[in-house]
Formats: C-alpha cells, sequence, structure tokens
C-alpha cells in the first residue's frame, strides 16, 4: 500500500506543481505594468501609449521546469491625457533561466488606424518644428517602457519618473532624441491587515483655462475589509495654481443671486452634447462637487466619471450661500455602468465648495 500511495503520488505531482497559485492585486498590477511596458515598447506610437487604469479577471499557475505564467485582463488609458483606450488580455510568463518577462499581449482600441496615424503624423510635424516638453514626453514613455519591461522580474516593476534632461536632432526626415530619465522601482505595495498603499507622482493641469500644470506626489491607500472605507489620500503639490477665476466666480454668484425665479434647467449637456455658455458654471460647479462623491466611493476596481446633470433645482436659502439640487449620472468605466446620484451642494464664492447630502439613487 504505501508503494502504491508513492506511486500515485508521482503521477499527481505535475498537476499539483502546476495548480493555480495566489498573487496579491498589487503583485497582478506589477506583471500588467510589464505587459504594458512591452506593448508600449513594441508598438511606439505616443498616440497609443498605455497605463493600466484598472484590472479584470486575472490568475497564476506554476509550470513544472519552466516558471510561472500569468493571465491578465486589463483595461486602458492614454499615459498622458487618460482618455479611454481599450481592454487588453496578456500572458506573461517568468521564465527561471531569463531576466526579462516573456510577453503575449493583444488590445481592443478605441481609435481605428488611421485615427492613430494621423495623431502620430501630427505630433511628428509637431516636433520636427519645435522641441516642446509635453511632446518629448511621449517618446521618453516610450523609451522608458523598454528599460522598464527589460529590468522588470516577477515581484519588481519600473516606472519613469522624471525627465532630467532632453535633446533632439532633425536628420534628414527622422527624428533623434537624447534622453537622462529618473526611473523608479515599484508604485505600490500590500500592508498585511489594512490594505494596498499606492506612491505616485503625476502632473495636474487647470483644465477649464487649459492653464499650466503642476507637479503633484500622493500616496493613496486603499483598505480592504468588510467595512467600506474611502481611499486614505496625502498629496504634495510642487507650488501652486494661478487663479484666475475670481472674477467669473462673482459674476456667475451675482447672476444666480439677482435672478426673478430660482434656476431649474436639465440635461446638461443634452444627448448631442451641447451646452450653453451660461450653463458651464452650474455643470463645472457640479464636476467639483462630484469629486468628493468619486472620493468617498472608489475602489482599485472602480472609474468613475460625471457625464451629465440630468436635472439641476436651485434652493432658496436665507444666507449668502448658493444651494444646488443636482440628479446627475457617473459612468463607471470599469464596469460600463451608468449610475444615477443626487447631491444636494453648498456654494459661495469666498468658500470651498461643500456636498452637504448625496445618496446614490436607483436606476
Amino acid at each position: 500500500m504505501p508503494r502504491m500511495a508513492a506511486v500515485v503520488l508521482l503521477l499527481l505531482l505535475p498537476a499539483l506543481c502546476s495548480a493555480r497559485l495566489y498573487a496579491s492585486e498589487s503583485q497582478y498590477l506589477r506583471v500588467a505594468r510589464a505587459a504594458v511596458n512591452y506593448l508600449n515598447y513594441g508598438q511606439g506610437s505616443p498616440s497609443l501609449l498605455r497605463t493600466i487604469a484598472y484590472l479584470g479577471k486575472s490568475s497564476v499557475r506554476n509550470i513544472p521546469g519552466v516558471g510561472h505564467e500569468y493571465s491578465l485582463q486589463f483595461y486602458t488609458k492614454h499615459i498622458q491625457t487618460g482618455q479611454y483606450l481599450g481592454k487588453c488580455s496578456a500572458k506573461v510568463r517568468y521564465q527561471k533561466k531569463t531576466s526579462k518577462p516573456v510577453v503575449d499581449i493583444s488590445c481592443t482600441d478605441n481609435k481605428d488606424a488611421d485615427q492613430i496615424r494621423k495623431d502620430d503624423y501630427s505630433l511628428y510635424t509637431k516636433l520636427k518644428a519645435t522641441s516642446s516638453p509635453d511632446e518629448l514626453k511621449y517618446f521618453a514613455n516610450i523609451g522608458s517602457s523598454y528599460i522598464a519591461w527589460r529590468q522588470s522580474s516577477e515581484y519588481d516593476s519600473y516606472v519613469m519618473r522624471e525627465i532630467k534632461d532632453a535633446k533632439r536632432w532633425v536628420l534628414d526626415n527622422a527624428l533623434e532624441f537624447d534622453y537622462t530619465i529618473l526611473i523608479d522601482s515599484d508604485v505600490s505595495k500590500d500592508i498585511p491587515g489594512t490594505g494596498h498603499k499606492y506612491h505616485l507622482k503625476f502632473e495636474v493641469k487647470e483644465s477649464i483655462q487649459n492653464g499650466s500644470s503642476l507637479n503633484c506626489t500622493a500616496e493613496i491607500l486603499y483598505h480592504h475589509g468588510d467595512t467600506p472605507l474611502a481611499p486614505e489620500i496625502h498629496y504634495t503639490m510642487e507650488g501652486e495654481f494661478e487663479t484666475h477665476s475670481k472674477e467669473a466666480d462673482n459674476l456667475f454668484y451675482n447672476r444666480i443671486q439677482h435672478l426673478s425665479e430660482p434656476l431649474e434647467t436639465k440635461n446638461l449637456p443634452d444627448n448631442d452634447g451641447n451646452m450653453s455658455a451660461e450653463m458651464k458654471p452650474i455643470f463645472n460647479l457640479a464636476k467639483v462637487a462630484s469629486g468628493y462623491i468619486i472620493w468617498q466611493n472608489s475602489t482599485e476596481n472602480t472609474w468613475y466619471n460625471m457625464i451629465q446633470i440630468q436635472n439641476v433645482k436651485q434652493v432658496k436659502r436665507n444666507d449668502d450661500y448658493l444651494e444646488f439640487s443636482y440628479e446627475v449620472l457617473f459612468h463607471d468605466i470599469a464596469s460600463q455602468e451608468i449610475v444615477p446620484w443626487h447631491m444636494q451642494v453648498l456654494w459661495h464664492p469666498q468658500h470651498e465648495v461643500k456636498v452637504a447630502q448625496n445618496s446614490r439613487q436607483s436606476k
């Protein structure tokens, strides 16, 4: 009987060794980054430079005598603009005898091939004429993707943190770049019994006036547990944005205060994406307020964006504040779900926006 048991065990060993393994979400993110770095370098297209938006279904298995193979699904956005770029499926194999991962990846693109070529050529003509710092980042990201893929291992990934120096040459119809960059190691880690912390450095741009950009560093902790908690965020901005909105804020505030009847409107923007100029401050105020709701309800697997005001009513008050009752729609890009939400918003041009009440609505 013992001999028979040994024979059975030997027969089962290959199956046991190739069984599914456990990996944390941060581990899957590291591997997904390696796959995206491989893709960014291989495609070499600045219009399709991807970064991970969020993870989908993922698994890992041991292949006896070879190494670990990860099967991943994830969603991507453009590394600089944040535009959604589509879903990717990848197999990433870490072989014991090689340093870099072997990657097989395919993605669905939300941009057609002609548009990609047009966008790439537009960037080429801009860079041929002038060396704009923003455009130079695109090609630094392509080059750093190669380094990050080559140097990554199963438990270490890399990301470009900073361009220290950049030079450009025009050689006939070709462009050549020489970069000195700062590459840093993994941006996330698991905290046992607590959650998952990200260390990030990114650029923030004033969007309404298409104004200046500032660097921001942040630590974001997503708590894991049965009780939902908002992410814990600590951030530092390198400088301050110039304030150009005081006059416009006061004009908007005074206009609303002197309306003969409380403001009420709906469908901002309309189904064709149109919105009158006088309604844009109402929409922008909702956008600011929605940031609080997104923060309070975000997880590592959500990607909320407020897309429309279905209805807004001004609430008359006895003090100097403006109050609006909003019914808005959020798009969760992760699940493709449209989520209705109510929020009661207070604002005065000399004070910050306050969300007095909010609640998710039934569809």
